[in-house]
């Protein structure tokens, strides 16, 4: 307070009372008044400040959280496109093969219908040429170990002497004889001159089967199978053995051999 002011509220004070004058109000100064407004806009300005402060280090965490998994998906996917462009090559190679496979194939002539069924055919006949091999072949190894056992047997001749003084055994032996006769009388006669080519024998079902080839042949297409009671250029077969067939023909047997 100036001096002024305290001589005033000193005289005030010792006249006892108050004049009209000296109860005059007192107002605030422009000073103080422009103070306080300036420190409240301050504080406001201080207190905004914080708060802009405070929003931008929450945006900025969470741009930094964002930022992170950006980056941890573009290392996750990094890793991932490994074995994805590994497997785009392999597909790529195959794709390449097929159409390698696909050119060569269009290059290729086409087969018919006719020649599909004549390979389905002559596949049929060449396994069915393929049993009857092995069958000859175990045939073949019976006739052989049947001559093994006929060389290893010795027959011993039968001197006049001894036909007389074993008079009982030759007739028995005379008696056996036509019997011999009789039994191959039945056997049909081996022919050399028909006019095919016994290629093979089988059995199929309780059933036998010849496959016969015009002679001179020169493809597994001219094979043909017959069953029992089929026949060929008048040839009819009887039945099927391991190694030969029998047919009748001119109302006689004849026995064919495979060639």
């Amino acid at each position: 307070m100036s001096e002024k002011q305290q001589e005033i509220s000193a005289a005030a004070g010792g006249s006892g009372g108050t004049t009209p004058s000296g109860r005059a109000k007192r107002r605030p100064s422009p000073g103080l008044f422009a103070g306080l407004v300036t420190v409240v806009m301050m504080a406001i300005a201080v207190a905004g400040l914080a708060r802009y402060t405070g929003e931008q280090d929450r945006r900025m965490t969470a741009l930094a959280v964002q930022m992170k998994a950006y980056s941890d998906a573009l290392a996750l996917s990094g890793t991932e496109l490994v074995p994805l462009r590994e497997r785009l090559a392999e597909t790529e190679k195959q794709l390449k093969s097929v159409a390698e496979r696909i050119s060569q194939l269009e290059k290729r002539p086409a087969l018919t219908e006719e020649e599909h069924a004549r390979t389905g055919e002559m596949a049929a006949r060449l396994a069915s040429l393929q049993t009857s091999l092995a069958q000859q072949g175990e045939t073949l190894r019976t006739y052989e170990q049947r001559l093994e056992k006929v060389e290893k047997t010795s027959v011993t001749p039968v001197s006049p002497s001894s036909a007389k003084g074993a008079g009982g055994t030759m007739k028995g032996t005379a008696a056996v004889a036509p019997q011999k006769k009789r039994m191959s009388a039945g056997v049909p006669v081996v022919s050399r001159t028909a006019p095919f080519v016994l290629t093979g024998t089988e059995q199929r079902g309780g059933r036998t089967y010849a496959a016969v080839a015009p002679r001179g042949f020169s493809s597994l297409a001219d094979v043909t199978l017959l069953g029992e009671g089929e026949s060929t250029t008048g040839w009819v077969l009887e039945r099927a053995g391991r190694g030969e067939a029998t047919f009748r023909v001119n109302g006689r047997q004849v026995r064919v051999m495979v060639e």
